[in-house]
């Protein structure tokens, strides 16, 4: 079950997430939710949980276990990446070089692009790498090539649509009036159409 509706959990889990980091944020100044060793061993153990709880869906039918009663395995997916994102944001990480860097956060910038663009990418691109290569459906050299080229075509494609499609809306959005943002950004006729 995809859509709002069906991924409800993992929508719900991140705004409680959002919500209890900006309250501690507002807060007055306070130490990181967990210290060093535990907040490692904490991230450690969920995506421990993660991997456990993708694995029958990976072996399986993605499909399948995207219809009711299996889709629960989301609730606690949700949860276990909301608690990712709590430690990463209010840990005291002995990682962290490895998981707050600049490569990754260029990727953050571009992920709504590379959000968009991932399943056309991949999904036309082993079409085409199947029938001219042969690809078997188990993992080989040649599938591992393919996903390369193709994560890095999608990268490569989402740093074309947000730089052209995306930066020039949010630059734009950045140019309205405070009461014209307040109101959804819907401008009247009368208000020119540059931004100032």
């Amino acid at each position: 079950m995809n859509g709002v509706i069906g991924r409800f959990p993992q929508f719900a889990a991140g705004i409680a997430a959002a919500w209890l980091y900006r309250r501690r944020q507002a807060r007055a100044p306070r130490g990181p939710l967990l210290g060093p060793g535990a907040a490692d061993l904490t991230l450690l153990a969920c995506l421990v949980a993660l991997a456990l709880l993708v694995r029958p869906v990976v072996h399986g039918s993605y499909a399948a276990w995207n219809l009711p009663p299996r889709c629960a395995w989301h609730v606690p997916e949700g949860l276990c990446w909301a608690i990712v994102l709590l430690i990463v944001l209010q840990g005291r990480l002995l990682v962290r070089p490895l998981l707050v860097n600049a490569p990754l956060a260029r990727l953050g910038v571009l992920s709504y692009s590379i959000y968009l663009l991932h399943m056309p990418v991949l999904w036309y691109s082993l079409d085409v790498a199947r029938r001219l290569f042969g690809l078997p459906a188990e993992w080989s050299v040649g599938n591992v090539v393919w996903l390369v080229t193709a994560l890095a075509t999608t990268v490569a494609l989402s740093a074309v649509t947000y730089r052209t499609i995306e930066q020039p809306f949010l630059r734009r959005k950045a140019g309205l009036s405070p009461a014209t943002a307040r109101s959804g950004g819907v401008l009247s006729p009368a208000a020119p159409d540059t931004p100032r």
